[in-house]
């Protein structure tokens, strides 16, 4: 047998930390509204006191979560409501991280995607033109009421034999549509 002796001995004192375990049931919703819950879970078996759980949301304009939530006593869970925020721009639709942390456990997150509320909506003015140089005026015009930046619409052509398009239309900050 062999014997090893130290001189600067240390204690180490290892700690077993809890998990949080959050889901978030919806993987979506609409900001003009749409709710969904989430679920925050304790690992640990000793449920025998609350635990205070500090929820971060990583997009308030996008969503609305409380700041915390307490897994009671003798719980091993507790339900969280995500609300989806209209931030009224046309931004297309945003993913959201909600993190759940609490003092001697590991966090967790969980992400939610908010699908925007503001459309684009294009006008064709003649319902058909001729092949030998007709043509034809549109007009792009934007739903959202924060009209402070400009926005620039990519266009897409199905049939670039057939007609031609501009690649990009800019609707001027302030307004809330472009010809």
């Amino acid at each position: 047998r062999r014997h090893i002796s130290c001189m600067r001995c240390v204690a180490v004192k290892v700690t077993d930390l809890g998990t949080l375990i959050l889901s978030i049931v919806a993987n979506s919703s609409s900001e003009s509204g749409g709710r969904t819950t989430g679920t925050v879970k304790r690992s640990n078996t000793d449920t025998g006191s609350e635990l205070m759980v500090t929820l971060n949301n990583g997009d308030d304009s996008e969503i609305e979560i409380p700041v915390a939530v307490t897994i009671s006593a003798n719980q091993s869970s507790a339900i969280v409501t995500v609300t989806g925020k209209d931030d009224t721009l046309l931004d297309g639709s945003q993913v959201v991280t909600v993190t759940a942390s609490a003092s001697g456990y590991v966090m967790d997150s969980d992400t939610v995607t908010v699908t925007d509320f503001e459309t684009l909506i294009l006008s064709i003015v003649a319902d058909s033109i001729s092949e030998s140089g007709g043509s034809t005026t549109g007009t792009v015009t934007r739903s959202n009421t924060d009209t402070g930046s400009e926005l620039v619409v990519t266009l897409n052509n199905g049939d670039d034999s057939e007609i031609e398009i501009p690649v990009a239309v800019t609707i001027s900050a302030n307004q809330t549509s472009s010809v």
